[in-house]
Protein backbone atom coordinates (compact mmCIF):
# COMPACT_ATOMS: atom_id res chain seq x y z
CA UNK A 1 0.00 0.00 0.00
CA UNK A 2 2.72 2.32 0.73
CA UNK A 3 4.36 1.63 -2.60
CA UNK A 4 1.28 2.59 -3.89
CA UNK A 5 0.44 5.17 -2.16
CA UNK A 6 4.10 6.43 -3.59
CA UNK A 7 4.05 5.88 -7.25
CA UNK A 8 -0.38 7.82 -6.66
CA UNK A 9 1.18 10.51 -5.40
CA UNK A 10 3.88 10.63 -7.92
CA UNK A 11 1.43 10.51 -10.58
CA UNK A 12 -1.05 13.26 -9.71
CA UNK A 13 1.81 15.26 -9.32
CA UNK A 14 3.21 14.55 -12.37
CA UNK A 15 -0.09 14.64 -14.37
CA UNK A 16 -1.97 17.68 -14.73
CA UNK A 17 -5.24 16.53 -15.80
CA UNK A 18 -7.72 14.09 -12.47
CA UNK A 19 -10.77 11.61 -12.73
CA UNK A 20 -13.54 13.18 -10.98
CA UNK A 21 -16.63 11.42 -10.62
CA UNK A 22 -17.90 12.81 -13.44
CA UNK A 23 -15.78 11.69 -15.81
CA UNK A 24 -15.69 8.06 -14.31
CA UNK A 25 -19.43 8.05 -14.87
CA UNK A 26 -19.73 9.51 -17.78
CA UNK A 27 -16.84 7.78 -19.67
CA UNK A 28 -16.93 4.47 -20.98
CA UNK A 29 -13.44 4.01 -20.81
CA UNK A 30 -12.84 4.06 -17.07
CA UNK A 31 -13.23 0.89 -14.99
CA UNK A 32 -15.37 1.98 -12.61
CA UNK A 33 -15.34 -1.59 -9.87
CA UNK A 34 -11.88 -1.67 -10.74
CA UNK A 35 -11.63 2.11 -9.65
CA UNK A 36 -13.09 1.41 -6.54
CA UNK A 37 -11.72 -1.55 -5.41
CA UNK A 38 -8.17 0.52 -5.83
CA UNK A 39 -9.71 3.31 -3.53
CA UNK A 40 -10.40 0.93 -0.89
CA UNK A 41 -7.16 -0.93 -0.71
CA UNK A 42 -5.30 2.65 -1.02
CA UNK A 43 -3.38 3.87 1.78
CA UNK A 44 -5.60 7.17 2.35
CA UNK A 45 -3.60 8.64 5.24
CA UNK A 46 -0.54 8.44 3.51
CA UNK A 47 -1.87 10.10 0.88
CA UNK A 48 -3.18 12.77 2.59
CA UNK A 49 -0.25 13.21 4.38
CA UNK A 50 1.76 13.73 1.23
CA UNK A 51 -0.70 16.51 -0.08
CA UNK A 52 -0.50 18.23 3.40
CA UNK A 53 3.09 18.37 2.94
CA UNK A 54 3.07 19.09 -0.36
CA UNK A 55 0.76 21.99 -0.23
CA UNK A 56 2.93 23.32 3.11
CA UNK A 57 5.85 23.94 0.88
CA UNK A 58 4.65 25.38 -2.59
CA UNK A 59 0.96 27.70 -0.86
CA UNK A 60 3.58 29.86 0.79
CA UNK A 61 5.27 31.02 -2.92
CA UNK A 62 1.82 30.60 -4.32
CA UNK A 63 0.57 33.02 -2.04
CA UNK A 64 3.53 35.27 -2.45
CA UNK A 65 3.30 35.28 -6.06
CA UNK A 66 -0.28 35.88 -6.31
CA UNK A 67 0.22 39.47 -3.97
CA UNK A 68 3.24 40.53 -4.97
CA UNK A 69 5.13 39.07 -8.00
CA UNK A 70 2.14 39.51 -10.51
CA UNK A 71 3.77 36.92 -12.15
CA UNK A 72 0.81 34.62 -14.51
CA UNK A 73 2.90 31.41 -14.71
CA UNK A 74 2.51 31.58 -10.26
CA UNK A 75 -0.61 33.03 -9.90
CA UNK A 76 -2.19 30.53 -12.57
CA UNK A 77 0.01 27.59 -10.87
CA UNK A 78 -1.74 24.56 -11.69
CA UNK A 79 -2.94 22.97 -8.36
CA UNK A 80 -4.42 19.62 -9.76
CA UNK A 81 -5.24 18.01 -6.70
CA UNK A 82 -6.08 21.17 -4.62
CA UNK A 83 -8.88 22.20 -7.45
CA UNK A 84 -10.97 24.41 -5.55
CA UNK A 85 -8.13 26.85 -4.40
CA UNK A 86 -9.44 29.88 -4.80
CA UNK A 87 -13.02 28.97 -4.03
CA UNK A 88 -11.78 28.00 -0.38
CA UNK A 89 -9.80 31.28 -0.32
CA UNK A 90 -13.01 33.24 -0.88
CA UNK A 91 -15.00 31.17 1.56
CA UNK A 92 -12.06 31.82 4.24
CA UNK A 93 -12.23 35.54 3.63
CA UNK A 94 -16.08 35.59 4.15
CA UNK A 95 -15.58 33.64 6.84
CA UNK A 96 -13.12 35.63 8.48
CA UNK A 97 -15.43 38.94 7.47
CA UNK A 98 -18.09 37.70 9.36
CA UNK A 99 -16.15 36.69 12.79
CA UNK A 100 -14.91 40.35 12.81
CA UNK A 101 -18.20 41.85 12.05
CA UNK A 102 -19.83 40.04 15.25
CA UNK A 103 -17.64 42.37 17.61
CA UNK A 104 -19.91 45.00 16.52
CA UNK A 105 -23.74 45.54 16.74
CA UNK A 106 -25.35 47.01 13.70
CA UNK A 107 -26.88 50.45 14.36
CA UNK A 108 -27.22 53.83 12.71
CA UNK A 109 -23.56 55.14 13.58
CA UNK A 110 -22.20 51.47 12.17
CA UNK A 111 -24.28 51.83 8.86
CA UNK A 112 -23.48 55.24 8.29
CA UNK A 113 -19.68 55.10 8.67
CA UNK A 114 -20.18 52.13 6.54
CA UNK A 115 -21.37 53.81 3.78
CA UNK A 116 -19.13 56.14 3.67
CA UNK A 117 -16.38 54.81 3.97
CA UNK A 118 -17.52 52.09 0.97
CA UNK A 119 -18.36 55.27 -1.28
CA UNK A 120 -14.67 56.64 -0.51
CA UNK A 121 -12.94 53.30 -1.42
CA UNK A 122 -15.16 52.80 -4.41
CA UNK A 123 -14.16 56.46 -5.90
CA UNK A 124 -11.15 57.46 -4.21
CA UNK A 125 -12.19 60.00 -2.35
CA UNK A 126 -11.19 61.29 0.92
CA UNK A 127 -13.83 61.31 3.33
CA UNK A 128 -13.93 62.82 6.93
CA UNK A 129 -16.29 60.99 9.81
CA UNK A 130 -16.93 63.19 12.71
CA UNK A 131 -18.90 62.50 16.24
CA UNK A 132 -19.08 62.94 20.27
CA UNK A 133 -16.96 60.75 22.08
CA UNK A 134 -17.93 56.92 23.20
CA UNK A 135 -20.60 56.60 20.32
CA UNK A 136 -18.99 54.06 18.46
CA UNK A 137 -16.38 56.16 16.22
CA UNK A 138 -13.19 54.31 16.44
CA UNK A 139 -14.97 50.53 16.85
CA UNK A 140 -17.19 51.44 13.68
CA UNK A 141 -14.00 51.77 11.18
CA UNK A 142 -11.73 49.45 13.38
CA UNK A 143 -14.33 46.34 12.71
CA UNK A 144 -14.45 47.89 9.10
CA UNK A 145 -10.82 47.70 8.57
CA UNK A 146 -10.48 44.16 10.27
CA UNK A 147 -13.41 42.67 8.31
CA UNK A 148 -11.14 43.67 5.16
CA UNK A 149 -6.98 43.28 6.09
CA UNK A 150 -6.30 43.16 2.19
CA UNK A 151 -8.02 45.85 1.47
CA UNK A 152 -8.17 48.85 4.09
CA UNK A 153 -6.17 49.14 7.21
CA UNK A 154 -6.27 51.71 10.09
CA UNK A 155 -3.65 54.09 11.49
CA UNK A 156 -3.41 55.54 14.42
CA UNK A 157 -2.29 59.05 14.81
CA UNK A 158 0.01 59.45 17.87
CA UNK A 159 -0.61 62.15 20.07
CA UNK A 160 3.12 63.65 19.89
CA UNK A 161 5.08 65.66 17.68
CA UNK A 162 7.94 63.24 16.64
CA UNK A 163 8.11 62.35 13.19
CA UNK A 164 9.09 59.12 13.64
CA UNK A 165 6.13 58.07 15.82
CA UNK A 166 4.14 59.17 13.09
CA UNK A 167 5.78 57.12 10.41
CA UNK A 168 5.83 54.15 13.28
CA UNK A 169 2.03 54.22 13.30
CA UNK A 170 1.92 53.68 9.65
CA UNK A 171 4.42 50.88 9.66
CA UNK A 172 2.70 49.40 12.05
CA UNK A 173 -0.52 49.11 10.26
CA UNK A 174 0.74 48.11 7.28
CA UNK A 175 3.10 45.40 8.48
CA UNK A 176 6.35 46.80 7.77
CA UNK A 177 9.57 45.37 9.95
CA UNK A 178 11.62 48.39 11.91
CA UNK A 179 12.81 48.73 15.41
CA UNK A 180 13.86 51.72 17.45
CA UNK A 181 17.36 52.03 15.84
CA UNK A 182 15.38 52.84 12.15
CA UNK A 183 15.42 56.02 11.65
CA UNK A 184 12.58 58.46 10.56
CA UNK A 185 13.73 58.83 7.09
CA UNK A 186 13.67 55.30 6.32
CA UNK A 187 10.54 54.09 8.17
CA UNK A 188 9.41 57.64 5.58
CA UNK A 189 10.49 55.98 2.82
CA UNK A 190 9.48 52.49 3.61
CA UNK A 191 5.82 53.75 4.22
CA UNK A 192 5.67 55.77 1.01
CA UNK A 193 6.80 52.59 -1.09
CA UNK A 194 4.11 50.69 0.49
CA UNK A 195 1.20 53.17 0.00
CA UNK A 196 2.44 53.73 -3.60
CA UNK A 197 2.24 49.93 -4.54
CA UNK A 198 -0.09 48.22 -2.16
CA UNK A 199 -3.26 49.27 -3.50
CA UNK A 200 -4.32 49.86 0.50
CA UNK A 201 -7.13 51.65 1.95
CA UNK A 202 -5.65 54.01 4.85
CA UNK A 203 -8.16 54.85 7.48
CA UNK A 204 -6.70 57.64 9.83
CA UNK A 205 -7.88 57.50 13.85
CA UNK A 206 -7.72 60.10 16.22
CA UNK A 207 -7.33 62.41 13.33
CA UNK A 208 -6.87 65.84 15.75
CA UNK A 209 -3.59 64.99 16.02
CA UNK A 210 -2.50 65.57 12.93
CA UNK A 211 -1.83 68.95 13.77
CA UNK A 212 1.15 69.86 16.05
CA UNK A 213 0.15 69.50 19.68
CA UNK A 214 2.65 72.88 20.47
CA UNK A 215 3.03 75.09 17.43
CA UNK A 216 3.99 79.19 16.71
CA UNK A 217 2.85 81.58 13.90
CA UNK A 218 5.22 79.47 11.98
CA UNK A 219 5.07 76.11 12.73
CA UNK A 220 4.05 74.54 9.32
CA UNK A 221 1.63 71.20 9.75
CA UNK A 222 4.03 69.13 8.56
CA UNK A 223 1.99 65.37 9.23
CA UNK A 224 -1.02 66.84 7.09
CA UNK A 225 0.66 68.60 4.46
CA UNK A 226 2.45 65.23 3.99
CA UNK A 227 -0.73 63.23 4.05
CA UNK A 228 -2.09 65.69 1.87
CA UNK A 229 1.04 65.13 -0.95
CA UNK A 230 2.01 61.54 -0.37
CA UNK A 231 -1.61 60.09 0.35
CA UNK A 232 -4.72 62.27 -1.08
CA UNK A 233 -2.50 64.08 -4.26
CA UNK A 234 -1.42 60.49 -5.33
CA UNK A 235 -4.61 58.81 -5.64
CA UNK A 236 -4.39 56.79 -2.51
CA UNK A 237 -7.83 56.12 -0.89
CA UNK A 238 -8.17 57.48 2.45
CA UNK A 239 -10.67 58.72 5.40
CA UNK A 240 -10.32 60.63 8.49
CA UNK A 241 -12.28 60.23 11.78
CA UNK A 242 -11.93 62.27 14.60
CA UNK A 243 -13.93 63.38 17.49
CA UNK A 244 -15.94 66.60 16.43
CA UNK A 245 -15.28 68.95 19.35
CA UNK A 246 -11.75 68.19 19.96
CA UNK A 247 -11.24 68.32 15.94
CA UNK A 248 -12.52 71.62 15.81
CA UNK A 249 -11.11 73.06 18.86
CA UNK A 250 -7.56 72.22 17.97
CA UNK A 251 -8.17 73.23 14.25
CA UNK A 252 -9.38 76.19 14.91
CA UNK A 253 -6.42 77.16 17.24
CA UNK A 254 -4.27 76.10 14.62
CA UNK A 255 -5.65 78.64 12.39
CA UNK A 256 -5.87 81.92 14.22
CA UNK A 257 -2.16 81.31 15.50
CA UNK A 258 -0.34 80.46 12.12
CA UNK A 259 -3.33 81.85 9.54
CA UNK A 260 -2.56 78.80 7.80
CA UNK A 261 -5.15 78.77 4.90
CA UNK A 262 -6.81 75.62 5.64
CA UNK A 263 -9.35 75.95 2.29
CA UNK A 264 -6.54 73.47 0.18
CA UNK A 265 -7.09 70.68 2.60
CA UNK A 266 -11.31 71.00 3.15
CA UNK A 267 -10.98 71.30 -0.54
CA UNK A 268 -9.72 68.03 -0.89
CA UNK A 269 -12.13 66.18 0.93
CA UNK A 270 -15.77 65.57 0.92
CA UNK A 271 -18.07 67.15 3.29
CA UNK A 272 -17.60 65.82 7.03
CA UNK A 273 -20.12 62.93 7.94
CA UNK A 274 -21.36 63.86 11.40
CA UNK A 275 -22.67 61.47 13.70
CA UNK A 276 -25.91 61.30 15.55
CA UNK A 277 -25.77 62.10 18.97
CA UNK A 278 -28.88 59.88 20.06
CA UNK A 279 -29.92 56.66 19.71
CA UNK A 280 -33.13 54.73 19.24
CA UNK A 281 -34.25 51.61 21.21
CA UNK A 282 -33.27 49.53 18.47
CA UNK A 283 -29.34 50.88 18.15
CA UNK A 284 -29.53 50.02 21.32
CA UNK A 285 -30.36 46.65 21.61
CA UNK A 286 -28.58 45.63 18.32
CA UNK A 287 -25.02 46.88 20.55
CA UNK A 288 -26.21 44.99 23.24
CA UNK A 289 -26.63 41.81 21.52
CA UNK A 290 -22.87 42.60 19.96
CA UNK A 291 -21.70 43.58 23.44
CA UNK A 292 -23.51 40.30 25.60
CA UNK A 293 -23.03 37.84 23.19
CA UNK A 294 -24.95 34.44 24.27
CA UNK A 295 -26.88 36.66 26.90
CA UNK A 296 -30.91 35.60 26.66
CA UNK A 297 -33.19 37.90 25.71
CA UNK A 298 -34.92 38.68 28.54
CA UNK A 299 -31.42 39.83 30.24
CA UNK A 300 -30.76 42.01 26.94
CA UNK A 301 -34.28 43.82 27.15
CA UNK A 302 -32.86 44.53 31.23
CA UNK A 303 -29.83 46.32 30.22
CA UNK A 304 -31.26 48.50 27.55
CA UNK A 305 -33.97 49.44 29.84
CA UNK A 306 -31.66 50.62 32.23
CA UNK A 307 -29.18 52.64 30.10
CA UNK A 308 -31.98 53.84 28.73
CA UNK A 309 -32.83 55.87 31.38
CA UNK A 310 -29.59 57.36 31.29
CA UNK A 311 -27.94 60.18 29.81
CA UNK A 312 -25.46 59.05 26.88
CA UNK A 313 -26.74 55.68 27.90
CA UNK A 314 -25.56 54.29 24.89
CA UNK A 315 -22.12 54.52 26.06
CA UNK A 316 -22.55 52.73 29.44
CA UNK A 317 -23.31 49.24 27.44
CA UNK A 318 -19.67 48.35 26.89
CA UNK A 319 -18.48 49.22 30.59
CA UNK A 320 -21.65 47.44 31.87
CA UNK A 321 -20.88 44.59 29.55
CA UNK A 322 -17.16 43.97 30.49
CA UNK A 323 -18.14 44.41 34.83
CA UNK A 324 -20.78 41.57 34.14
CA UNK A 325 -18.34 39.56 32.38
CA UNK A 326 -15.71 40.49 34.80
CA UNK A 327 -18.05 39.10 37.50
CA UNK A 328 -18.20 36.02 36.17
CA UNK A 329 -15.33 35.26 35.34
CA UNK A 330 -14.16 36.01 39.15
CA UNK A 331 -16.84 33.26 39.95
CA UNK A 332 -15.21 31.15 37.71
CA UNK A 333 -18.48 31.37 35.52
CA UNK A 334 -18.49 31.35 31.57
CA UNK A 335 -21.84 32.65 31.43
CA UNK A 336 -23.00 35.70 32.75
CA UNK A 337 -26.41 35.41 35.29
CA UNK A 338 -28.58 38.08 36.06
CA UNK A 339 -27.22 38.93 39.50
CA UNK A 340 -23.88 40.17 37.39
CA UNK A 341 -26.05 42.33 35.26
CA UNK A 342 -27.87 43.71 38.29
CA UNK A 343 -24.49 44.22 39.94
CA UNK A 344 -22.62 45.97 36.82
CA UNK A 345 -26.07 48.16 36.87
CA UNK A 346 -25.61 49.04 39.79
CA UNK A 347 -22.01 49.95 39.99
CA UNK A 348 -21.46 51.28 36.71
CA UNK A 349 -24.73 53.67 36.32
CA UNK A 350 -24.32 55.15 40.39
CA UNK A 351 -23.14 58.37 38.80
CA UNK A 352 -25.19 58.70 35.76
CA UNK A 353 -27.98 61.65 35.20
CA UNK A 354 -31.11 60.53 34.55
CA UNK A 355 -32.67 61.29 31.38
CA UNK A 356 -34.93 64.86 32.01
CA UNK A 357 -38.60 63.03 32.47
CA UNK A 358 -40.51 64.49 29.07
CA UNK A 359 -37.92 62.96 26.68
CA UNK A 360 -38.10 59.31 28.20
CA UNK A 361 -41.16 58.86 26.07
CA UNK A 362 -39.55 55.86 23.76
CA UNK A 363 -39.86 56.04 19.68
CA UNK A 364 -41.61 53.33 18.11
CA UNK A 365 -40.02 50.29 17.66
CA UNK A 366 -39.79 49.33 14.09
CA UNK A 367 -38.00 46.66 11.84
CA UNK A 368 -34.77 47.82 11.10
CA UNK A 369 -33.31 47.16 7.43
CA UNK A 370 -30.28 44.35 8.14
CA UNK A 371 -31.34 44.57 11.53
CA UNK A 372 -30.49 41.25 13.60
CA UNK A 373 -33.71 40.35 15.17
CA UNK A 374 -37.10 42.30 14.13
CA UNK A 375 -38.32 44.36 16.80
CA UNK A 376 -41.76 44.16 18.23
CA UNK A 377 -44.11 46.61 16.92
CA UNK A 378 -46.52 46.03 19.69
CA UNK A 379 -43.78 46.03 22.33
CA UNK A 380 -44.93 48.21 25.51
CA UNK A 381 -42.10 48.81 28.05
CA UNK A 382 -42.92 49.37 31.25
CA UNK A 383 -41.20 52.16 33.11
CA UNK A 384 -38.75 51.10 35.77
CA UNK A 385 -39.20 53.62 38.65
CA UNK A 386 -35.28 54.46 38.98
CA UNK A 387 -35.19 55.25 43.12
CA UNK A 388 -36.01 51.59 43.45
CA UNK A 389 -33.91 49.78 41.01
CA UNK A 390 -30.94 52.11 42.57
CA UNK A 391 -31.74 51.76 46.01
CA UNK A 392 -32.08 48.23 45.56
CA UNK A 393 -29.14 45.69 45.91
CA UNK A 394 -30.91 43.68 42.77
CA UNK A 395 -33.15 44.66 40.18
CA UNK A 396 -36.63 44.07 41.54
CA UNK A 397 -37.95 40.07 40.75
CA UNK A 398 -40.94 41.94 39.83
CA UNK A 399 -39.98 44.19 37.29
CA UNK A 400 -37.97 41.58 35.57
CA UNK A 401 -41.48 39.46 35.75
CA UNK A 402 -42.97 42.41 34.13
CA UNK A 403 -39.94 42.77 32.12
CA UNK A 404 -39.99 38.77 30.57
CA UNK A 405 -43.52 38.84 30.09
CA UNK A 406 -43.66 42.40 28.03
Amino acid sequence: STTTARKTHCFYRQNVSYITNEAINSSPTYNKRALDEGFKSYNYPFFLKSHLDFFRMRLPDFFMGLCGSGNDSVIHADFHSFTEIFPVMFDYMNRHSDEASKALGKNRVSEMVFERLRFSQCKRYPVMILGDSRIGKTKSVSTWCAMRPGVARLVTIPDTNREWEFFSAHADALGICYNESTSARNLKCSVEAVLRNSGLFIVYDEFHFVLPRTFSKNTPPRRLDWIRSQVIDRGIGCAFCSTRQTYSITRDKYVQTTQYQMEQWIGRIAPPLILPTQFDVCDMESAARAQFPGVDEEILVIIVERCSQKQSGFQYLRVVSDYAQYLADRDGRKDITIDDVDLALKEMLAGAQDVPRDTTAQPERKLRQGSAKPCNENFSRKEIPLSTAETSPVISRKIDEDLVAV
